[in-house]
């Protein structure tokens, strides 16, 4: 029995349902003071011409129905809706009646959902169904709002405790419908907004700032930054310059009352004339002097450079071989350095350092005695082109057995098959070898007894 009730009472809702429909705008202020609520969202904020854009209708609050009847409307300026694939049904309530494949539509179309023999109302609340819109091609660019919303409503419900299962619509003062999230922004083309004016600079004297504008058709914002705008002074007062401090001025700015100084010239130094010497300069020390300034009559200290050193030229050495020095032509001060020896063959180089030795005649007449070759060898020492070798009353010494050993040695220790053979001086001089190989220096002495 209570089958047929509800089938009748629900044919009767039907027919009488254009009755019932009301507008959106008289629905309840807030989902808190509605018994059923909707909301309706998009899945971008922000959009261009030719995209699709995707609108959910929830049901975030269910005190209870059986049948719910939504007329969805939509800015037909802004958006359409495709015919394939336009609405999907989430399935949350039963016996979905909507768009079908292929149709066009205009706004606004409905959507139903009703429980057929219902002896209970449904309270379920998530996903009703969602819904394809295309962004116009000719659609204006703009910040738009409410680009979807639910026009009207028929929500019934039925009176569980009756047996009769009287039927009710829910009145407008208890339905609730959220559009706020089907915001869309369809900015213009980079050449085509309309700006307003910069607004006002927030810079300061001392820090930038900034501006922005609007586009007046999309709402897109620029923003820019801007330069410190500087202190702003109108009447300053100056001081001069003195030998010591620089000269300045001095002012209020007007902007934002700090005192501004800021330097004019620098300092003129102070104005000697007569100078007297402390200390003087050296070589290597520094002097000074000191002398009273004419203009501020301060004494003043100044320190007199030392000059450096003025070298001479560059001498050899007496007595060694690649050691030279200079002198200072001012102090008398000395440094010496290294050169390439003289005399050298190959890596070789060769001098003797003769010994002072007293010999008498009947000495040497008894050595060249001694020494069969001497008379013979003795011609092959070098003429110093002021005695005869045959006729001198002490004629050069011949080179012994000994001193021929120590030549050969010392030439055998060399690398250079090309080092010459030298005869040694006189008796008691001493034969000094140096070999230098790369970093390394031989030295070999060898004295005749």
């Amino acid at each position: 029995m209570k089958k047929v009730i509800s089938y009748l009472l629900t044919a009767a809702v039907a027919l009488s349902g254009t009755l019932c429909t009301s507008a959106v705008v008289n629905a309840a202020e807030s989902a808190s003071d509605a018994k059923v609520a909707f909301t309706i969202s998009f899945d971008k904020e922000t959009a261009s011409r030719g995209d699709t854009v995707t609108a959910t209708i929830s049901m975030d609050k269910n005190a209870g129905l059986i049948i719910a009847t939504l007329s969805v409307e939509f800015n037909e300026d802004i958006l359409s809706v495709p015919a394939t694939s336009n609405v999907t049904d989430e399935k949350l309530l039963p016996n979905f009646t909507g768009l079908q494949p292929g149709v066009v539509p205009s706004s606004p179309f409905k959507l139903r959902w009703e429980k057929g023999a219902a002896q209970e109302n449904l309270t379920v609340t998530g996903k009703l169904a969602t819904i394809k819109f295309v962004v116009n091609d000719n659609a204006d660019f703009g910040n738009y709002e409410d680009l979807v919303t639910i026009s009207k409503f028929q929500i019934v419900r039925i009176d569980e405790s009756d047996p009769l299962l009287t039927p009710s619509f829910y009145s407008n003062d208890e339905v609730y419908v959220d559009t706020t999230k089907t915001k869309l922004l369809l900015p213009c083309d980079d050449d085509s907004h309309t700006w307003s004016d910069w607004s006002a600079d927030t810079a300061t004297c001392t820090k930038g700032g900034e501006q922005t504008r609007e586009c007046t058709v999309c709402g897109k914002t620029e923003t820019k930054t801007t330069k410190a705008l500087g202190h702003k002074v109108s009447s300053w007062d100056e001081t001069p310059a003195t030998c010591t401090a620089p000269g300045t001025k001095t002012g209020e700015c007007s902007v934002c009352g700090e005192t501004i100084t800021e330097e004019t010239e620098p300092a003129k130094g102070h104005n000697v004339t007569e100078w007297e010497t402390s200390k003087e300069a050296s070589c290597t020390e520094d002097g000074e002097r000191k002398g009273t300034c004419t203009v501020c009559a301060e004494e003043v200290t100044e320190t007199i450079k030392a000059a450096g050193h003025t070298w001479g030229d560059w001498k050899d050495v007496e007595g060694t071989l690649g050691q030279q020095i200079r002198e200072c032509e001012v102090c008398g001060e000395t440094e010496t350095r290294t050169t390439s020896p003289t005399g050298s063959t190959g890596n070789h180089y060769y001098f003797y350092v003769p010994e002072e030795t007293t010999t008498s005649s009947n000495e040497t007449s008894d050595a060249l005695d001694s020494t069969p070759e001497a008379s013979s060898e003795a011609t092959a020492q070098p003429d110093n082109g002021t005695q005869d070798t045959a006729s001198s009353e002490t004629a050069a010494p011949s080179v012994s057995e000994e001193q021929t050993a120590a030549s050969s040695d010392n030439a055998a220790d060399s690398e250079d098959s090309n080092v010459p053979t030298a005869n040694y001086p006189a008796t008691g001089a001493i034969a000094v070898l140096i070999a230098i190989s790369g970093t390394a220096v031989a030295l070999s002495i060898k004295k005749r007894k």
